[in-house]
């Protein structure tokens, strides 16, 4: 799939923001790609925006809820920004 093609090419050489255009780029053509919405908010979290990496993941867990990826890095961001009971959620 194309977004797969990005994520070794721009995920890889640390082009988040990039990859991230391309990603965004696969849900408009597909908005039910709930990974695609975890790896924009990795691309924010990789630049250190946990806000808007958050809302991502909530996105991936709201369209699909056994996502484990977007729980576990939604749970990280939650232990970064010291909201421990929050992560443990």
């Amino acid at each position: 799939m194309i977004f797969r093609e990005y994520y070794k090419d721009y995920y890889a050489k640390k082009n988040y923001s990039y990859a991230r255009q391309r990603y965004l780029e696969a849900l408009r053509m597909d908005s039910t790609l709930f990974y695609v919405m975890t790896y924009v908010g990795q691309t924010y979290g990789l630049e250190g925006d946990l806000d808007k990496a958050m809302v991502w993941y909530t996105k991936a867990i709201e369209a699909n809820y056994i996502d484990y990826m977007a729980h576990w890095f939604l749970a990280d961001a939650y232990k970064i920004k010291g909201n421990l009971d929050k992560a443990v959620d």
